[in-house]
């Protein structure tokens, strides 16, 4: 795939978060005052019809939601080869998904999201069989860490569970890229992230702000992927 190709691709993922964008601050305004449940139904329905643009997307919405759309074009990324997608795209892929499944969960704890982020761009460097190892690594240490500080126990096990996920995303045990497994996970991440907020306004407006990031780092890799042209 040469790197024009990569680039649309790439740029239609991020148009594609920017209308998500669109559709949260209009759900936002629009439903502030209602309940959707606690599984989050009514967000899936009322923003995954309306992300897509083209065939294989329209497709993945209809096998499980707007957000495994998103993940399993990020995974498709960070599966191939330095080749197809230059290694900075592929880490600000990895950068996305930490950001979607946990950065509710991790916003506030005392490393910082960055120091996170940084570590599992380690280990995408690192390739080969020590990503897995990398990865899990770093987060038990964390979870440990956490744990000795603060004494919470659902800390560590928490920290556990999202390590798996992320692990699992990028390098799955048997290769492949994007099973729906990994893509329920991440789901699962994403409603763990959300659930501490107190009302469905609170999920839209933070998962909104969240998305403006992604927006960014999207942005940056697609400079990078054009030789410092832009978008």
């Amino acid at each position: 795939m040469s790197s024009t190709k990569s680039g649309k691709r790439l740029k239609t993922l991020v148009a594609e978060i920017e209308d998500l964008r669109e559709d949260l601050t209009t759900l936002t305004n629009q439903q502030a005052g209602q309940q959707w449940g606690s599984e989050g139904t009514g967000i899936k329905e009322g923003i995954g019809k309306k992300i897509s643009r083209n065939e294989e997307t329209v497709e993945s919405k209809v096998e499980g939601g707007w957000i495994k759309t998103i993940m399993k074009s990020l995974v498709t990324i960070i599966n191939n080869d330095s080749q197809t997608y230059p290694a900075s795209v592929r880490r600000s892929s990895v950068e996305i998904i930490w950001s979607i499944s946990a950065n509710g969960c991790m916003s506030s704890h005392v490393l910082g999201r960055s120091a996170v982020t940084s570590a599992m761009v380690r280990a995408l460097e690192a390739g080969g069989e020590g990503v897995r190892e990398q990865t899990m690594g770093f987060f038990v240490t964390l979870s440990n860490k956490e744990e000795e500080r603060r004494g919470l126990s659902e800390r560590r096990g928490l920290l556990k569970f999202i390590a798996d996920v992320l692990n699992g995303v990028i390098a799955p045990p048997d290769g492949a890229a994007g099973s729906e497994l990994q893509h329920d996970c991440i789901w699962t991440a994403w409603n763990l992230s959300a659930a501490a907020s107190s009302s469905i306004k609170d999920k839209l407006v933070g998962f909104n702000s969240l998305l403006r990031g992604v927006v960014r780092r999207g942005r940056e890799a697609l400079e990078v992927l054009n030789g410092g042209r832009g978008v």
